[in-house]
């Protein structure tokens, strides 16, 4: 009996931050950011997620149940960053590490919506780059930097060369997706620096 109870521990463990990366999509979604998320489990203990803009694929992230050095623990990854998630170690807050995870799904998000931003502003005809990562844009002549925050649904923008565009602050309405308001955003800055 004690076996099967220890084999449904990490199980379990692992059900419950598929259930907390499951919940912050859910969040995504339902803030008019146009974001579709398909989930996929090749196994009971992996599952990846693949982010969707205007149903094209543009990120994805996975979490995977594994046994290192005769513990269980939880791997999660996008991208360059691979996080371990150790509920069953003695001596380490599980909150603390479940926080960090939902920080890590945050970063995911706000990476891929800058990333989906930079194409959006190429195409828009505008010269757009990462820089200290933040989104860069020339805009006549000034090189605006914009980066956005997913909890609050925010862009904040700044330009050192503009006293007056030094960390503004702007929040998207609900019912119009970040990267659209970025591009509404941009526009009302080049008519505001032109005048």
């Amino acid at each position: 009996m004690a076996q099967k109870t220890s084999k449904r521990q990490p199980n379990q463990a692992f059900a419950k931050i598929v259930g907390i990366v499951d919940a912050e999509i859910r969040g995504w979604q339902g803030q008019g950011r146009e974001i579709k998320v398909r989930k996929h489990m090749p196994s009971p203990a992996e599952v990846m997620w693949t982010v969707e803009w205007h149903g094209q694929p543009i990120g994805a992230l996975a979490a995977r149940l594994l046994q290192r050095a005769n513990y269980p623990c939880v791997v999660f990854l996008f991208d360059d960053h691979n996080e371990v998630i150790d509920l069953f170690h003695t001596g380490e807050d599980s909150n603390l590490k479940l926080d960090a995870l939902k920080n890590s799904v945050f970063a995911f998000l706000d990476n891929t919506i800058l990333t989906e931003a930079k194409r959006a502003v190429l195409r828009e005809g505008l010269f757009a780059r990462f820089k200290d990562g933040d989104l860069a844009v020339l805009l006549n002549g000034y090189e605006f930097c914009f980066r956005y925050y997913s909890p609050s649904n925010k862009w904040r923008v700044s330009c050192e060369d503009l006293p007056e565009w030094s960390w503004k602050t702007f929040e998207c309405p609900a019912e119009q997706n970040p990267i659209s308001f970025l591009i509404s955003l941009i526009h009302g800055i080049v008519l505001s620096i032109a005048v």
